[in-house]
């Protein structure tokens, strides 16, 4: 099977065992040892024994001695932090603990001795003894003196020589003990601890010698490493801030504020701006109320005023009804027909004139048509006012309500 491969990956040997099974499951009679896998860029075999995956065997077992190492870390911080923080509190301890795994497989052959004197001074498994002495004196050749000798054979011992009158005796010893002797042979395949290391940070006032020993006994004991592995720090606490560096609150900086003259301008300039504001705000909403009301009463009557959800009928008007020019107008008429004199017209007319607004002298036939026009708008303006007063007395609540209505209406609109 040939394989290409993007430039600088790689493939695993998981992957290249699952080729080889796929191939060999698809082909009868074809085993996955007969597959081979192929790098089409390089002609090289893959195999479940390439660099790729003991690359990747080695960064598993790395991140496996860091996950173990941490883990150990934390089990023995939390037992220094449970232990001194009855003490001493949790917030005023810090720990720091730093360990080394040996995760490297070993196999050790113990062999064990065991002696077999009382005295204890060891086993011995080979002795050498040699013994010598020398004696000098007078020699023993045998047979009496001036007889001759019946024999010339010299009489010999083992260790034993003879040199005139000097007589060495030699002996020598060789002992061999037999002794028994115990061999093991432990194969360690588990992490094991290679070295640890704890340091603490406490915050605390006026902590002695002797308390720092005591403190480093029990730490390395609650870790079960040796006290030289463990360093403990006492860190003084913050001392309060004198009276002159402390920052001043806002009641005792009130007086300050309000000797400056700059900060008094200040505030009055802001005071006065914010008078002036409410003023222009309710003096715009009368005058909206105003321009509401004027378009209700468009002939200038009385305004009507809300109070406790009531309506204020229109007063009566004092003045005699504008129709009186529309008589005077029919007066005119009459005295034009030859019913009434010109000169009671005449005075009628003025009378109208006064009371309303002077016209200009104009032609009598003119002067009745805008007369009439004058007469049919004034009585329609009577007859609606007339019309709103009556509907205001009977329904005071309803017209309350729609007077408020026009009002909230109008305000909302002029703040759009």
């Amino acid at each position: 099977v040939s394989v290409k491969l993007r430039p600088g990956k790689t493939m695993q040997s998981t992957q290249v065992a699952g080729i080889k099974q796929l191939v060999s499951k698809s082909v009868p009679n074809l085993s996955a040892e007969n597959v081979a896998v192929v790098d089409s860029s390089s002609g090289e075999e893959l195999s479940a024994s390439s660099g790729a995956s003991g690359d990747s065997l080695q960064i598993t077992l790395s991140e496996f001695k860091l996950k173990i190492e941490r883990e150990y870390e934390n089990n023995i911080q939390q037992k220094i932090l449970s232990l001194l923080a009855q003490a001493y509190g949790k917030d005023h301890i810090s720990v720091s603990v730093k360990s080394r795994m040996d995760l490297d497989k070993k196999i050790q052959d113990i062999v064990t001795y065991t002696p077999s004197t009382s005295d204890g001074r060891g086993v011995v498994s080979h002795s050498d003894e040699e013994y010598e002495q020398t004696v000098q004196g007078a020699s023993s050749g045998g047979g009496v003196a001036g007889a001759q000798q019946n024999t010339e054979t010299t009489t010999t011992y083992p260790g034993v020589t003879v040199n005139g009158n000097v007589i060495t005796t030699r002996d020598k010893k060789t002992y061999s003990y037999l002794v028994s002797k115990v061999e093991e042979q432990i194969q360690s395949d588990a992490a094991a601890l290679d070295d640890l290391t704890v340091s603490v940070v406490i915050t605390t006032d006026g902590m002695t010698d002797a308390r720092r020993q005591e403190l480093t006994g029990v730490i390395a004991n609650a870790a079960a490493v040796d006290p030289s592995k463990v360093a403990v720090m006492a860190v003084p606490m913050a001392e309060s801030l004198p009276a002159s560096q402390a920052v001043p609150t806002f009641a005792q900086m009130l007086p300050q504020i309000l000797r400056n003259p700059a900060v008094l301008i200040a505030g009055g300039l802001l005071l006065v701006l914010a008078v002036l504001l409410i003023v222009f705000l309710v003096a715009r909403r009368r005058r909206r109320q105003a321009d509401v009301m004027s378009r209700l009463e468009p002939e200038g009557g009385p305004m009507p005023e809300e109070g406790e959800g009531e309506f204020q009928p229109l007063a009566p008007e004092t003045e005699p009804p504008q129709p009186a020019e529309g008589a005077a107008g029919a007066e005119s008429a009459e005295g034009a027909e030859g019913e009434q004199p010109a000169e009671e017209a005449g005075e009628a007319e003025e009378e109208g004139a006064e009371e309303n607004v002077k016209q200009p002298p104009q032609e009598p036939e003119e002067k009745e048509t805008i007369e009439d026009i004058r007469n049919a708008q004034n009585s329609k303006e009577d007859k609606v006012r007339n019309d709103l007063q009556s509907f205001s007395s009977k329904n005071p609540e309803i017209a309350a309500q729609l007077i408020r209505s026009w009002l909230k209406g109008e305000d909302d609109h002029g703040h759009q």
